[in-house]
């Protein structure tokens, strides 16, 4: 594990590539194209938030490492940025997890096989 917020960002960043790849695989669909679409922009904003939260919390704390971040815990809940670093971080967490209200673009592009395909054709008598 990585030590360093700005890698936990762009590894966390990684599966918005990796959700938009996989909701489009049937990009023949239409609603495949716009619910990827859809889960990339969600997803991207709120990365983008986490970033900005996460480069807070570094100058904050004065560095990076999330050792020395922990560390520096009471001059990080003194700092007048705290309240929007923290919602910074917690609006980029919310989105990449599908937290309401950041829930509406990813049921659009589900699809899932009924949920009882009876396997026996034959009359119950």
């Amino acid at each position: 594990m990585s030590d360093n917020l700005i890698l936990l960002w762009l590894f966390w960043e990684l599966t918005s590539i990796s959700s938009f790849l996989l909701i489009g695989y049937w990009s023949h669909q239409s609603d495949a194209r716009k619910g990827a679409r859809m889960a990339l922009t969600v997803t991207g904003a709120g990365g983008l938030a986490l970033l900005a939260g996460l480069l807070l919390l570094g100058d904050m704390a004065g560095s990076f490492n999330m050792s020395e971040v922990l560390g520096s815990s009471e001059a990080i809940l003194a700092d007048s940025r705290y309240p929007l670093m923290l919602g910074l971080v917690l609006l980029g967490a919310f989105t990449k997890s599908a937290q309401f209200p950041f829930h509406f673009g990813y049921p659009m592009p589900w699809r899932r096989p009924p949920l009882f395909q009876p396997t026996c054709t034959l009359p119950p008598w």
